[in-house]
């Protein structure tokens, strides 16, 4: 038995896909700059302040409690932060710093998780162009799509093929 196609639903697919992908990149736009100041200026920042490297992984507090059995006053704990960076270096400095990381690290996942969106709507709308390639006149009267419809519908189908094509 031969699969149908949903004529409608997968040109429906399309506009919906395109749709995302245009707020998709409006935000890309937006947050896109905003990582890069960021990171910007962290880097220049980072030039100017003392900032230490620890071996092994502390929170702030665990940071901040050896700190006071070392007998470091606490006017100079608390002028500092630490954040765990990876599995065994935990960096610390000034507390203006480590939020700064913290909202730069937040903006750069929030954007790659935009991308990885963006890519995975791309990847819908391609599926459902190779679908559309595939059409026959009894995919057109399961869908109850006419010809002419259809003659609309496969002429923007394919001019959003060579759209990606080009992209």
């Amino acid at each position: 038995m031969e699969t149908r196609i949903n004529v409608k639903l997968e040109f429906n697919s399309l506009v919906i896909g395109l749709n995302e992908i245009e707020v998709l990149d409006k935000l890309l736009n937006k947050v896109g700059p905003l990582v890069d100041r960021l990171t910007r200026e962290l880097e220049n920042e980072e030039q100017r302040i003392k900032l230490y490297k620890l071996k092994g992984t502390y929170s702030d507090s665990k940071f901040r409690l050896a700190m006071l059995i070392r007998g470091v006053s606490l006017n100079e704990i608390y002028k500092l932060k630490a954040l765990p960076i990876s599995d065994n270096v935990t960096i610390v400095g000034p507390i203006t710093f480590i939020e700064k990381t913290e909202e730069q690290h937040q903006k750069a996942q929030y954007y790659n998780d935009l991308l990885l969106s963006r890519e995975q709507t791309l990847d819908d709308i391609k599926q459902a162009l190779k679908r559309l390639e595939y059409v026959n006149p009894n995919d057109l009267k399961f869908s109850g799509v006419t010809v002419l419809e259809w003659l609309d519908m496969n002429y923007i189908a394919k001019k959003i093929s060579a759209i990606l094509k080009l992209g």
